[in-house]
This record gives C-alpha cells, sequence and structure tokens, in this order.
C-alpha cells in the first residue's frame, strides 16, 4: 500500500526513494535481524557459507494417512 502511494505520479520523482528510506529500509532491517525470518540468509565474514535449515517434516494429515492404511514411514 505504502508503495503505490509513492509510487503515483502525484509523488513526484523523489516518491520511491521516500518509500525505500521510509519503509523498505526498516523492514528489511528487522526482517534480516539475528532473530527474523531471514536470519539465516545473512553472510558472516567467518562463516563464508549460509547454514542449511531442516526441511519440513511430514504433515500430520500425511502421517494420519500412513497410519491408517499400514504404510510405513520413510
Amino acid at each position: 500500500m505504502a508503495y503505490l502511494q509513492h509510487k503515483d505520479p502525484e509523488a513526484g520523482p523523489a516518491g520511491p526513494f521516500v518509500w525505500h528510506r521510509d519503509f523498505l529500509t526498516h523492514c528489511m532491517a528487522a526482517v534480516r535481524a539475528a532473530g527474523g525470518p531471514l536470519s539465516a540468509c545473512q553472510t558472516d565474514p567467518e562463516r563464508p557459507s549460509h547454514r542449511l535449515l531442516r526441511g519440513p517434516g511430514r504433515s500430520v494429515r500425511a502421517v494420519a494417512r500412513d497410519a491408517e492404511t499400514g504404510q510405513a514411514e520413510e
């Protein structure tokens, strides 16, 4: 919503810059913070490669369905 407001021609040529300064910069700082959802995407000079996060497990429905049909878990 804020982006569309600043992208509008009435915002002038500095509109996207204002959006970047006032919204995007703060949003990215929060998302990439140490406890944020993208914290694993940051590079560390002492650790050149990213850490691999564990993938999602099997859904409860799949486990229940396999238990009902007697299939073994992979």
